[in-house]
């Protein structure tokens, strides 16, 4: 991750905190722990997601 990434996450998560949200690591994850929970570095394979998650307007993943 470069500098510029790391930085941006930061604010973010500073941002969703100051929202409510509670943040965790992808391997401690526990959806249940606070009514909205951010998982940071998800696995997604968009080759295995429903159609509905790929969708972009104007475009497909």
């Amino acid at each position: 991750m470069g500098q510029a990434e790391g930085e941006a996450r930061r604010r973010i998560d500073t941002l969703l905190v100051a929202a409510g949200w509670q943040i965790c690591d992808a391997s401690a994850a526990d959806i249940h722990a606070a009514r909205a929970v951010a998982i940071r570095e998800f696995p997604w394979n968009p080759a295995t997601a429903s159609p509905a998650a790929r969708f972009r307007p104007n475009r497909f993943m």
